[in-house]
């Protein structure tokens, strides 16, 4: 009878939440990388909202990036989640934040890179997407459809190998590679 009563109350909330805040929306963007690491960048998203400030998404991005300090600036696709929080969700000038995580999909270089601490060398393929960013949504439509821009963080994070100058022990390390992104877009 107790489970009976949790049962009920989850059913409650969800129908609740499903009726007041349901949407589904799809953004798609292009924009440029800061640095000159980089060069083009276009992403869409899917997104859906079970209440009026969430949003949870799956989405897709392609950027000319370098992923890692010994592979060459590539054509790097992209496959994302996405938790995005909307901010007056009811007024016109509405503003948005979002965290990203998934996979980067490149193969990696046989070369070598080197400082004054020691020699690293990175065999995978693939990187882990991590991206953070922030932006101003203006619908412009009944239905909610309108332009936004975004700045973000795009990353690669990946694993390698180091063998140090002033240690003779070698080791598999974490590394993070990051720029900002710059992007317009349009919400439907």
């Amino acid at each position: 009878m107790r489970f009976m009563k949790y049962i009920l109350l989850v059913l409650v909330l969800f129908s609740s939440a499903s009726v007041f805040g349901q949407q589904h929306n799809f953004y798609a963007d292009a924009g440029l990388v800061f640095s000159g690491q980089g060069g083009p960048v276009f992403s869409a998203t899917y997104n859906y909202r079970p209440v009026k400030h969430i949003g949870l998404g799956l989405g897709v991005q392609g950027c000319k990036f370098r992923p890692t300090y010994t592979t060459d600036i590539v054509f790097m696709p992209t496959v994302f989640g996405e938790f995005r929080v909307n901010i007056r969700p009811e007024k016109k000038n509405q503003f948005f934040t979002f965290i990203d995580f998934g996979m980067n999909f490149y193969k990696h270089s046989d070369l070598l890179y080197s400082n004054s601490e020691g020699i690293y060398e990175y065999k995978g393929d693939n990187g882990f997407y991590f991206g953070l960013g922030l932006g101003y949504f203006r619908p412009i439509t009944e239905r909610g459809w309108g332009p936004y821009a975004s700045i973000r963080i795009i990353s690669n994070a990946f694993y390698g190998n180091a063998y140090y100058v002033s240690r003779p022990n070698d080791h598999t390390s974490g590394y993070l590679w990051g720029d900002l992104a710059f992007s317009v877009g349009f919400k439907f």
